[in-house]
C-alpha cells in the first residue's frame, strides 16, 4: 500500500514537472527568437546607414538624401552609423536577457526615430522617400514590443514626420499641401504595419501553444 502511494506521488511529481519544462523551453525559444530578430535588425540599420552614406558621396546629382542641408545630413548619418555599429557589436557579444527586454528595444526604437527624423528633415521631408524607413522601424516595434506601447511608438513616429513637414512648410523649404497628405498616409501605413505585426505574432503564439 505504501509503495503504491509513493509511486503515485512520484508519478504526480513527474506530471507536474512536464508542463514546467515545456514552459521553460518555450520561454528559451522565445528569447532566442527575439535575439535573432534584434541582431537582424541591427544588421539592417548598419546596411541602411552605409547605403545612405554611399548615395550621398557617390551618386552625382541625386535628389534622395541630404538635399536640403548636406552638411547636417553628413554629420547626422555619420553619427547614426557609428551608433549602429557600436550597438550591433554590443548586441552580438552580449547574451544578457536585459539586452532583448522591452526597455532595451524601446531605446533602440527611440534612437532610430530620432535619427531618421533628423535625416528626413535634412533631406527635404517626405518627398525624399526616407519616411518609408520609419515604417520599417514601426514594423520592427510591432514584432518586438506588443500592445499599447507599440502603438505609442507608431504615434511618435507619425507626429515626428508631420512636425518635419510643418517646419519645412513654415520655413518655405517646401510648398503646397500635398506633402501633408503624403505624410498622413505614411502615418496610416505605420499604424497598419504595427497592427499586422502584432496580429502575426499572436498567430504564431497560438500555433506554438497548440
Amino acid at each position: 500500500m505504501d509503495s503504491r502511494v509513493v509511486y503515485d506521488s512520484a508519478t504526480q511529481i513527474d506530471e507536474d514537472a512536464i508542463p514546467q519544462e515545456q514552459l521553460h523551453n518555450r520561454q528559451s525559444q522565445h528569447q532566442y527568437e527575439r535575439a535573432v530578430v534584434l541582431r537582424g535588425y541591427n544588421y539592417y540599420r548598419i546596411v541602411i546607414s552605409f547605403a545612405l552614406l554611399i548615395i550621398f558621396y557617390k551618386v552625382v546629382n541625386q535628389k534622395f538624401v541630404g538635399l536640403l542641408e548636406p552638411r547636417w545630413f553628413e554629420t547626422i548619418v555619420m553619427v547614426y552609423l557609428t551608433c549602429n555599429v557600436a550597438s550591433g557589436f554590443f548586441v552580438l557579444v552580449n547574451d544578457n536577457e536585459w539586452v532583448i527586454s522591452d526597455s532595451s528595444i524601446a531605446a533602440f526604437v527611440l534612437v532610430d526615430t530620432f535619427f531618421l527624423t533628423a535625416l528626413l528633415l535634412t533631406s527635404g521631408g517626405v518627398e525624399s522617400g526616407l519616411g518609408y524607413l520609419l515604417i520599417f522601424t514601426v514594423a520592427f516595434r510591432g514584432i518586438m514590443v506588443r500592445g499599447q506601447l507599440s502603438m505609442l511608438f507608431a504615434a511618435i513616429a507619425t507626429v515626428c514626420g508631420i512636425s518635419v513637414e510643418y517646419y519645412l512648410h513654415n520655413t518655405g523649404a517646401v510648398s503646397g499641401s500635398q506633402h501633408y497628405y503624403e505624410m498622413a498616409m505614411l502615418g496610416v501605413e505605420s499604424f497598419l504595419s504595427n497592427i499586422f505585426s502584432n496580429m502575426r505574432q499572436d498567430w504564431s503564439m497560438c500555433g506554438t501553444n497548440r
